[in-house]
């Protein structure tokens, strides 16, 4: 039978060995996460510049020629072949998709930039005509485009950690002042009706593609000043607020509200109908 006295050096001695066991432990060598940066071919392109003293060895002559691959490039490219125009496309990396390309690995494929769609306006006839063309959408009902579900992507989930707790979504909610609560729904309010503004053509204010937005000079006036500028002068002045909208627009145009000019700042909030 073993002592009291005895049990407890033992104990000790074991809890004494594990902490040494874990302090060695934690000092091992963080484990490095290699990755690469991705972008045009620099080198390549610096090799074509310097071509000064080169003279073409053949001509190829074509009715257009396309320069770069990405989705503008791609785009012309089946207007084109869709209207039988002799074309070329020329592209500098070795493959086509620009900031929309893609790799893959042992597990999956993975995008390198723009990869998702979202849900079309009515609207916007030729991207509804290229996405029944490749088999997205399937078919209509009641005038509203049938999606394909392989190629719908779940909304994704967000989190915000506030006030020491996470929430659901990312704009402020828990432990939010009544006030800036309701500054918050004066603002969505706000940008639904944006949403559904007519300028003086009877274009919607703020479209997608942007060509399609309404070229009413009151409401291109917007592009003048910052979505800084218009969330104070429209009494937004909540800190909760502000600091959702500047996280809006440094995600999509990577510039602060000082900096994004409050014409793009209410596109970003207000030209999506689908």
């Amino acid at each position: 039978m073993i002592s009291r006295r005895k049990f407890i050096a033992q104990s000790l001695a074991t809890v004494a060995a594990g902490s040494a066991l874990t302090h060695l432990s934690s000092c091992d060598e963080k484990k490095i996460i290699t990755g690469s940066t991705n972008g045009p071919n620099a080198a390549l392109g610096h090799r074509l510049r310097n071509l000064t003293d080169q003279h073409p060895r053949k001509q190829i002559k074509k009715d257009v020629v396309i320069v770069g691959g990405g989705i503008a490039g791609l785009s012309a490219a089946r207007i084109l072949k869709k209207n039988n125009t002799d074309f070329t496309l020329l592209e500098l990396e070795h493959h086509v998709g620009g900031n929309s390309s893609f790799r893959s690995n042992a597990l999956s494929a993975y995008p390198l930039g723009a990869h998702y769609l979202p849900l079309p306006n009515l609207d916007n006839h030729s991207l509804l005509e290229f996405l029944e063309e490749v088999g997205v959408i399937t078919h209509y009902e009641k005038g509203l485009p049938q999606f394909y579900e392989h190629y719908l992507c779940f909304d994704p989930k967000e989190r915000l950690y506030i006030n020491e707790h996470w929430q659901e979504g990312l704009i402020p909610q828990d432990g939010v002042p009544s006030s800036d609560q309701q500054q918050i729904v004066r603002f969505l309010e706000q940008m639904e009706r944006w949403r559904n503004k007519l300028g003086r053509d009877q274009k919607y204010a703020f479209n997608i593609p942007v060509a399609e937005s309404s070229s009413d000079p009151e409401i291109l006036a917007l592009d003048q000043i910052s979505m800084d500028a218009w969330l104070h002068a429209n009494l937004f002045t909540s800190t909760y607020l502000n600091w959702y909208v500047n996280y809006c627009c440094l995600d999509d145009f990577g510039i602060s509200t000082q900096h994004t000019s409050a014409w793009a700042g209410l596109h970003y909030f207000a030209s999506r109908k689908g």
